[in-house]
């Protein structure tokens, strides 16, 4: 399995961002029959009260997580067991914990040389940048929390359904 090419994850962003409400929403529809559990690390964020802006990022990241690594919904996926599920997230929440052992000002440095050593190199860049460009990683406070561990455990997610994928063959 090669990794998803610079090319395509643009043309991604390109097709999300041209992508009209209704057109996001069917597409979410579609997550959420494929893949429940990755839909709710996104709903869940409305619960611990992250407000809807924030959470609108989330969700642009998940379209274009879903669509990179599905090769534009040709790939159908089996929903992750419960035990993957967790194994995601402790891992998210040991990376996470080692990222604010930095200072501030060194967090950009760690996360280029986390992006060297991470699968999907392409795709993790993007999030990282998005999630920079979008002042996620500017501030620690508890809903920029919250997003970046969404956004980490979605991307892990996708990850792993797409190495399961392909090392079945």
């Amino acid at each position: 399995m090669k990794d998803i090419e610079l090319k395509q994850v643009a043309k991604t962003i390109r097709f999300v961002n041209s992508l009209s409400f209704d057109e996001m929403l069917k597409i979410y529809d579609r997550i959420f029959l494929n893949q429940p559990h990755i839909f709710g690390h996104v709903v869940v964020l409305s619960h611990v009260n992250v407000p809807y802006e924030m959470i609108g990022h989330v969700l642009h990241l998940l379209l274009v997580f879903y669509l990179c690594f599905s090769d534009g919904e040709s790939i159908k996926f089996p929903v992750l067991s419960e035990d993957e599920l967790l194994s995601i997230d402790e891992d998210t929440i040991t990376m996470l914990k080692d990222f604010e052992k930095h200072e501030p000002k060194d967090r950009a440095i760690y996360m280029k040389m986390s992006t060297l050593n991470y699968p999907e190199q392409n795709v993790f860049a993007y999030m990282l940048g998005y999630l920079k460009e979008n002042g996620f990683t500017d501030e620690n406070n508890q809903f920029n929390k919250y997003c970046i561990i969404s956004a980490k455990n979605i991307f892990d997610c996708f990850c792993k359904l797409r190495r399961n994928y392909f090392e079945k063959d």
